[in-house]
Order: structure tokens, then sequence, then C-alpha cells
């Protein structure tokens, strides 16, 4: 989205601020529930392989360490977003909550009111299996949200193209050069591509312009000259019977002599 940002905050200099393919992970399943769920108010499940199994994520112990690590720290943070100069819109604020002594697991996040009316009326559809395939490869997952997120705001049959600055400005790293940038953004793509198979991509020395696939038209079969079948004869009437002669008349029985 052109001039957005998300900006977090914690508490304390020493707190770690969440990161990586788990934040991405996190954040797709906390809006994605949000709107099918319709509440602020979410629950996170029992435990990191509870979490992991309701994301699509496997329930392997460096999945379930990393989702449990970063959901702490984006629990103990402040979350915003901001559009060109407007101001930031709070997503959730929870630097003033502590983890409670023996606890080790967060199983509720609450989002702001303003950020979920805001979720509601302009949430992107993404495909949960093609996020799962993507989960560990932060820069294809940020790649196919924005696609999706091009192609559901263009007309159907229209194509989009961003030229190389505008993606590094958005999706590059600090002081990152232009080549390396393209050459590791067309690999974020190729991720992409290889597993949505509903867009058209297409990457030269302008840009990436992002379309949606058209599967080609199986061609008509040929015509066949129609054959016309000839009339069928009219049937012909059977002949009229010829009259059958009347009967004779009845002989009165012989007589009998007494």
């Amino acid at each position: 989205m052109d001039g957005a940002g998300l900006a977090i905050e914690v508490a304390e200099a020493d707190q770690l601020v969440p990161s990586g393919w788990a934040l991405r992970r996190l954040l797709m399943h906390v809006c994605d529930k949000a709107v099918r769920t319709e509440s602020a108010v979410l629950e996170m499940g029992a435990d990191a392989a509870a979490l992991a199994a309701e994301a699509g994520l496997p329930a392997t112990e460096p999945v379930l360490q990393e989702l449990t690590t970063q959901l702490e720290r984006l629990a103990a943070a402040r979350l915003s977003l901001s559009w060109d100069k407007d101001q930031a819109l709070a997503v959730f604020d929870a630097r003033g909550q502590r983890r409670r002594p023996g606890t080790e697991w967060r199983s509720r996040i609450r989002l702001s009111s303003r950020f979920h009316a805001s979720l509601m009326e302009h949430a992107i559809p993404l495909d949960r299996e093609i996020v799962g395939t993507l989960a560990a490869e932060s820069l294809a997952l940020d790649a196919h949200g924005w696609i999706r997120y091009v192609l559901h705001n263009q007309p159907a049959g229209q194509t989009t193209t961003v030229p190389w600055p505008d993606l590094l400005r958005r999706f590059g790293g600090p002081g990152q050069e232009p080549q390396a940038f393209r050459a590791s953004f067309e690999d974020a793509l190729r991720m992409v591509f290889a597993a949505d198979y509903s867009i058209s991509l297409a990457a030269d020395d302008e840009g990436v312009t992002v379309g949606s696939f058209v599967p080609e038209a199986e061609p008509a079969p040929e015509a066949r000259p129609s054959r016309e079948e000839p009339a069928a004869p009219a049937p012909v009437p059977p002949p009229a019977a010829a009259p059958r002669p009347a009967p004779p008349a009845a002989s009165p029985p012989p007589g009998r002599s007494p």
C-alpha cells in the first residue's frame, strides 16, 4: 500500500522487538481471525501447538519456539499503522501488560476498536494454503500480500506495473543496492508464482506487472455440415376393403317326416 508504514514500540529500551517470518504469520493470523470471528478480542489458543495448528503451521520444535518468542514480544509492544502523513492508527497497545510470574504464554490479544473496524472494511482476502506454503519466506509473504492487494483493487482484466524504485522503497532493506534487491525480489516472485496459479507476473527493466491469470479458451469443435435427412414418405393409407357380399337368406330347416 502506497505510503503505509508499520511502527512497533516497546516499553523499555532492553525489550526486543518482534521480527521475522513468525511476526508476519502472527499478524496475518490475527487479522484473519479478527475478520472471521468479527471480534477484536482474539484467543490465541492454549499453547503454541494449538496456535500453530490453527494457523496452518507445522508443530515442529523450532516453529513452536519461534512462535512463542515472537508472540511474547508482540504481546508486550505497541503496533500502529500510518498512511502518508495521516495520524497513526493503533493496532493494539500492550506495553503496560507484564507477564505474570510463572506464565509463559499469552493466550489473548485485544485489537483497538478503530483498527478492527478499519480491518473489517478493508480486509484483503488471502489464500491460507498459499500463506502456509510461503510461511518461512518473509519477502515472498510480503510479495504475496502486495500482489493480492493490487489485484483486489484493480478492475478485472487489467494489469498494473510498479517500477523497481517503488518496489525497493516498499520492500528493500536499509541501504540495499537496487540490483541486489531486484535479484532477491524476483526470487520471491518465483516462489509466489509457483504457489498461486491465479496470477500472472512479468518482470523486466521497467518493473513488475501484475495481473490475473486467464486460461486460454479451448477451441470450439469444428462445425460439421448438417445433413438433412430426406423427409419420410407419407404413409400410404391401406386400400379400402372390398365390399363383402350380403350373406344368403337363411333356409328353413329340412322338414321331418312324422
